[in-house]
């Protein structure tokens, strides 16, 4: 597998290192590798293991960084610090995180009031977040000027059906 994700590109690579099956030999070995989509494709795998994830949680590329965020199996001590990174993506990451931790559920009563729309929009997306949460933030987002905010909301199996009907109205096509 190490041998195959040198030879492919990304888009044929990812899904094949993020796959279920990738033993973890081979994620540490993708995981120090000096190509960061290769880190970050190892980072995004469900069977990174948890000191992988918690040292890659501190790599110097966002890219990395956000795989790591949005990994379910992240620890809560990483997923923490990431919540707080100065990047919007790697906090939208955690914003879109679906572990089940009650740290997750914390996070994003947090994040749900973040600076940034997308980071907003990540947490309206999350099918984990907290519905008293959830029904404070949607109606706000629902009519964003950031049609990928739009579509998180429509996305989210909680919306209520009259907020869905007046997403499906939505001028750009990818909202629904």
């Amino acid at each position: 597998i190490v041998w195959l994700a040198d030879v492919l590109d990304r888009d044929q690579r990812s899904p094949v290192i993020q796959g279920p099956h990738v033993p973890v030999q081979v994620l540490r070995v993708l995981g120090a590798s000096a190509d960061w989509w290769m880190r970050a494709d190892a980072a995004g795998s469900a069977n990174a293991p948890l000191d992988l994830l918690s040292a890659l949680a501190s790599h110097e590329d966002r890219v990395v960084r956000a795989a790591v965020a949005g990994n379910p199996n992240t620890p809560d001590d990483a997923l923490r610090r990431l919540s707080t990174d100065p990047d919007a993506d790697v906090r939208a990451g955690v914003a879109a995180n679906t572990s089940g931790s009650p740290v997750v559920g914390v996070l994003l009563r947090t994040l749900a009031s973040d600076t940034n729309e997308h980071v907003r929009g990540a947490v309206a997306g999350n099918p984990r977040a907290p519905l008293d949460l959830y029904a404070q933030l949607v109606p706000l987002l629902v009519n964003s000027n950031d049609w990928w905010t739009r579509q998180q909301v429509a996305r989210n199996p909680a919306t209520p059906v009259d907020l869905l009907r007046t997403l499906a109205d939505d001028s750009q096509s990818d909202v629904v």
